[in-house]
C-alpha cells in the first residue's frame, strides 16, 4: 500500500479501535491509492458528528419497514438470476453473483432510475469500476486501474444526466443546498485523519442542526409514505403489486438529502456519492453470495438441512418472502454468519490515528495507519481458541478456520444456533467503526 502500518493482532486492542467512545482518537481511512482516486468523496465516512448524522440518514433507508418493502423485489431479482443461470447451464459464479447483487442495488436498494442510459452498459461500467478499487495503482493504458478510471468517468457522466432534473429542481427551490459545494475540493486529497481533524475544528465544515433536522424530517416523511402490502392478493399478484408500488426511501434518497444537509449538492457530488453507494452495496454482497454458494456446492449435507428448514417454514407461512419467514430461517442465518466467519468479504480493515495514542502499551503516533486482520480475529475467537497447541502440525490455522484443507469440519453453521455452547462472541464482516 506504500505506507507504514501498525499490525494489530490482540483482540482487546482491536475492540479499542472500534468501540467509538467519542474521542475520535482513530478514524476510518483509506490508504489504497486506487480506491481514493475512484471514490474520491468520502469525508462523510470519517468518525465524528458528520458521520453520525450520515449514518442516521442511511438507517432510515434500512429500517425494518424499508427492508420489508425491499423483500418482494429481492425475491424477484433472485428468481430471475437463478432462472438465467439455469438457462445458461454454466456461469462464471463470481461474475454472476456480482450481476445479481448489482441488479438489486440498482433497482431497489439504491434506487437509480435509468431513463437516458442503457441498463446493460451501465451495469458493465459499474463492475469495471469496482474491479479497480483495490488493484495496483498502475496508471498505464490497458491496466485494470486505467480501465476502471475510464469506466468511472462513464458512470459519473451517465448519473449526471439521470440526476440533472432532480438536482436542478432542488437547487431552484433551495439555493442554499449547494452554497458550500466548494468544500468538497478541500477534502478530496486529504487522508482520513486530516479530514477528521478539519471536520472537528472548522465550524464552516460542520452541520447546521436546523438544516439537519429539516432533512431528517423529509426523509422520515418519505420513509412513512410507502403503502402497506396487500395480503388479500394471491402470492404472485401481491409480489408484482409490491414491486410496482414500493414507495418509501432508497439509499440514493438518503444520500441526496444528506448532501443538502452538508450544503454541497451539485450534479457531480450527487453522482459521486451514488457511485460510492454502489461500491459499498455491490462489492461485499457479491463476495458473500459467491463464497456461500461455493462452500455449499462442496457440502451437500448442508444444502439438505437448508432445504428441510425451508420446507418447514413454507408449510407454516407460504412461499412468499416476508420478515416472518426470514425470522424463522435460523439455519440459513447460521450459514451466512459461518461463511463470513471463515471468509469475510473484507479480510483486513484499516484505521488511522487522528492524534497520538497508547494501544496495549504501544505508542502510536498521529497519522499512523493501523491494520487489523479479520481472519486473525476470528482465529482468536475466545469460545474456540485454545492456544497455539490447537493448530495441527503442518497447518497454519486451527481446524475451525481451515476451510482450505478441511471445509467440512470448519464449516459448522449450527454453532450460531440459539443455545449453542460454542456460539462465537465476535463476528467482523466488513468495514470499520463503532457500528460494527
Amino acid at each position: 500500500m506504500g505506507v507504514p502500518m501498525y499490525c494489530v493482532l490482540e483482540p482487546s486492542a482491536v475492540r479499542d479501535l472500534l468501540k467509538g467512545d467519542g474521542s475520535e482518537a482513530v478514524t476510518f481511512s483509506v490508504p489504497f491509492a486506487t480506491f481514493s482516486r475512484l471514490v474520491s468523496d468520502w469525508d462523510h465516512m470519517v468518525d465524528g458528528p458528520v458521520h453520525d448524522q450520515w449514518r442516521k440518514a442511511m438507517a432510515l433507508a434500512l429500517s425494518p419497514s424499508s427492508i420489508e418493502r425491499y423483500l418482494p423485489a429481492l425475491e424477484k431479482t433472485i428468481r430471475e438470476a437463478l432462472e438465467s443461470w439455469e438457462r445458461q447451464g454454466a456461469v462464471p459464479l463470481l461474475e454472476a453473483c456480482g450481476d445479481m447483487a448489482l441488479s438489486f442495488a440498482m433497482d431497489v436498494l439504491i434506487g437509480v432510475e435509468l431513463t437516458h442510459t442503457d441498463r446493460s452498459w451501465f451495469k458493465q461500467q459499474i463492475l469495471l469500476t469496482l474491479e479497480g478499487l483495490y488493484t495496483l495503482y498502475l496508471p498505464f493504458p490497458g491496466t485494470t486501474y486505467s480501465k476502471a478510471q475510464v469506466a468511472k468517468a462513464n458512470v459519473i457522466a451517465a448519473l449526471v444526466k439521470e440526476l440533472e432534473e432532480q438536482v436542478q429542481q432542488t437547487l431552484q427551490a433551495d439555493p442554499a443546498a449547494g452554497e458550500a459545494a466548494a468544500n468538497a475540493s478541500v477534502f478530496r486529497h486529504l487522508d482520513g485523519a486530516a479530514k477528521c481533524r478539519l471536520l472537528l475544528s472548522q465550524q464552516e465544515y460542520q452541520l447546521d442542526s436546523d438544516v439537519v433536522s429539516s432533512v431528517m424530517e423529509r426523509l422520515k416523511q418519505l420513509e412513512s409514505s410507502a403503502p402497506a402490502s396487500n395480503t388479500d392478493l394471491a402470492p404472485a399478484a401481491e409480489l408484482e403489486a409490491a414491486i410496482g408500488s414500493s414507495g418509501g426511501i432508497t439509499l440514493a434518497d438518503a444520500q441526496f438529502e444528506f448532501l443538502r444537509a452538508q450544503r454541497r449538492l451539485t450534479l457531480e457530488s450527487a453522482a459521486g456519492r451514488i457511485l460510492g453507494l454502489f461500491a459499498a452495496a455491490v462489492d461485499t454482497s457479491r463476495l458473500l453470495i459467491f463464497t456461500a454458494l461455493a462452500f455449499l456446492a462442496q457440502l451437500p449435507e448442508e444444502v439438505d438441512k437448508l432445504r428441510e428448514e425451508q420446507q418447514q417454514v413454507i408449510s407454516r407461512h407460504g412461499s412468499a418472502l416476508t420478515p416472518a419467514v426470514l425470522s424463522e430461517l435460523v439455519y440459513l442465518e447460521g450459514v451466512i454468519k459461518e461463511t463470513s466467519r471463515l471468509l469475510s468479504a473484507s479480510r483486513v480493515a484499516v484505521r488511522q490515528a487522528v492524534k497520538p495514542l497508547q494501544l496495549n502499551g504501544v505508542h502510536i503516533p498521529a497519522d499512523a495507519y493501523l491494520l487489523y486482520s479479520v481472519d486473525c480475529m476470528h482465529c482468536l475467537e475466545p469460545t474456540l481458541w485454545q492456544g497455539p497447541g490447537c493448530i495441527p502440525p503442518g497447518r497454519d490455522v486451527p481446524p475451525y478456520m481451515d476451510w482450505r484443507c478441511n471445509l467440512k469440519e470448519a464449516f459448522q453453521p449450527a454453532r450460531w444456533l440459539p443455545g449453542s455452547p460454542n456460539k462465537p462472541k465476535h463476528l467482523l464482516t466488513f468495514g470499520a467503526g463503532s457500528h460494527m
